[in-house]
């Protein structure tokens, strides 16, 4: 009989064992260690041993403070657990990376010109990013994204006003400002420490050059512009995390004021002639979290 009691013991605590891998933590201060069966935006459901026997519960989310799953090793020892931040409502973020123009090149301009142009496509930029989370899965806020390149060639021959053949340079010194209301959106991986997110914008594109044709000009101009950004976030600490992400800008210039520092003018720009802003960029970002 003894034995029995011994090997039924045994199945019991391996069984506790086996379901009791996860942890609910309310917002009276209790613990509850269980198996998370399911998670609903009202509701966890979840098996706990009580009395020697499985019983199946369901508690309100509103009820709970955290919830982590794979809290318990199979030792029964406590892992190091991370916050689980779909709770958390507001984010701000900063970001830099790479970004690569896509307006087509004019194939018709001699070599040298047209590799210009494609050194002038690859730049850097840098964004911030503020936002409030409505619910667990969807936010709005505030993204601003600003993109620097340049590029510039010396000893070009020039004729001037004169008719004088003269050596002077070429230069482009080209930023595009982003700036606009933005919709987030979240999902969560399986153990709420890795997010998955795709962003919606649509805003203010202003874009302004300051370049250099043997004298030096600026030119200016803004229209509508049409963000989207997907990628993911590794948790980090309570409030932090890490992120890569890729983002799409959208957008057309179809109008260009340009000045020479004394008399400036606004031009209404063909079809053909309209500058296309388009870009792709590639990110490494801070987040915070709370």
């Amino acid at each position: 009989m003894s034995k029995k009691i011994i090997i039924i013991s045994i199945i019991l605590l391996f069984a506790q064992s086996l379901f009791s891998q996860d942890l609910i933590v309310t917002n009276a201060g209790d613990s509850l260690k269980c198996k998370i069966t399911k998670v609903t935006k009202e509701n966890i459901y979840f098996n706990i041993w009580s009395d020697n026997q499985l019983n199946q519960s369901i508690i309100s989310k509103q009820q709970v403070k955290n919830y982590f799953l794979g809290a318990y090793s199979p030792d029964n020892t406590v892992k190091k657990t991370k916050q689980d931040y779909s709770k958390q409502s507001y984010k701000f973020s900063y970001y830099n990376g790479m970004s690569r123009l896509t307006n087509k090149i004019d194939e018709t301009m001699d070599p040298l010109q047209q590799q210009y142009e494609k050194n002038l496509q690859t730049g850097n930029h840098f964004g911030l990013e503020a936002g409030y989370f409505v619910k667990e899965g969807t936010g709005v806020g505030l993204s601003l994204c600003k993109l620097k390149t340049k590029n510039e060639m010396r000893n070009q021959l020039f004729e001037n006003s004169d008719g004088d053949t003269v050596i002077g340079s070429i230069s482009d010194d080209v930023t595009i400002l982003f700036v606009g209301p933005t919709i987030f959106n979240r999902i969560y991986s399986k153990n709420r420490l890795t997010m998955y997110f795709i962003d919606l914008s649509l805003g203010y594109l202003k874009y302004s050059n300051n370049f250099k044709f043997l004298y030096s000009y600026s030119a200016t101009g803004n229209t509508l512009g049409f963000s989207t950004s997907f990628g993911v976030n590794f948790l980090t600490g309570e409030h932090f995390a890490l992120s890569i992400s890729s983002k799409i800008i959208l957008g057309t210039l179809k109008e260009l004021t340009i000045s020479n520092g004394s008399i400036q003018q606004t031009y209404s720009l063909d079809r053909s002639d309209q500058i296309n802003l388009a870009r792709i960029d590639l990110s490494f970002g801070v987040n915070f979290y709370y």
